[in-house]
């Protein structure tokens, strides 16, 4: 309950705009690296490999804490959504416009007619690989908000059977 109760008060927050999000600069690879060690040993005991791909340092403007969070909150639904023996990757990569932190799994993948609402307050996708409590279906409402906070877009593929990668797209600081 402690927790329910503080998701929703960080959500009407974000959604107000009462909630402080620092402007500084962030290496957008460090927040997926802080993200993929935070969550290691739940992959780990969930015998699913968890991975850091990409070389670049890309970096933008925001929160590091926040974007940590935002990555962690996907991170933590990817893991719940594969099953043993699957694979999550955060990935960082960028574009002319754009650079993208992306966290891809190979779950059971998003029904398409449910896409449209995933990032609803409350809404829940069903059938579970990992097991343990479920969530409350903030997770990914509080996400898109963090995404928007910082002038972003966040999309998801998806394909059943096959797995998700949520795609983060963060405005460069050298962009035309």
């Amino acid at each position: 309950l402690g927790r329910l109760a503080d998701d929703l008060l960080e959500l009407a927050r974000l959604e107000g705009g009462r909630l402080a999000i620092e402007q500084g600069r962030v290496q957008l690879t460090g927040v997926a690296r802080q993200a993929v060690a935070e969550w290691t040993a739940e992959a780990t005991g969930r015998q699913i490999t968890l991975e850091l791909l990409g070389e670049s340092e890309p970096t933008v403007q925001g929160d590091h804490e926040r974007l940590v969070q935002a990555t962690g909150n996907l991170v933590e639904n990817a893991l719940k959504h594969t099953p043993r023996g699957g694979a999550v990757s955060v990935r960082v990569r960028s574009d002319e416009r754009w650079h993208y932190l992306e966290v891809h799994d190979t779950g059971q993948g998003i029904p398409a007619e449910e896409i449209p609402f995933i990032f609803h307050r409350f809404y829940r996708v069903e059938g579970r690989s990992g097991g343990g409590p479920t969530g409350m279906g903030l997770g990914l409402a509080i996400v898109e908000r963090i995404v928007r906070a910082h002038k972003g877009s966040i999309t998801v593929t998806s394909e059943q059977g096959v797995g998700s990668t949520f795609h983060i797209a963060l405005p460069r600081l050298d962009r035309p």
